[in-house]
């Protein structure tokens, strides 16, 4: 599956993933949705987690479900949030 994005591979815990760049106003919008009122740090981490698994990672394509534990997950976000927003 090919994206018209810029893209890089990763790898976590074994697994290869491909993860995408979005344009800079989608990225924008996207991260506004994780907003939480209720959460101390205001980021609803359930919804971040799903955006960041739907929009970011290209493949293999996985929901919270699929993983065996939540350090695996965080550690697949936080490589997307860094490659999106913080990468140079």
């Amino acid at each position: 599956m090919a994206s018209k994005f810029e893209n890089k591979k990763v790898e976590i815990n074994g697994t290869e993933y491909v993860i995408q760049k979005l344009p800079n106003r989608e990225a924008i919008r996207l991260r506004k949705q994780w907003g939480s009122k209720d959460a101390a740090s205001g980021i609803d981490d359930e919804k971040m987690m799903d955006l960041c698994l739907e929009h970011f990672v290209v493949s293999p394509k996985k929901k919270i479900e699929d993983f065996d534990s939540i350090p695996e997950i965080e550690e697949l976000v936080k490589v997307c949030i860094e490659f999106q927003y913080v990468g140079k």
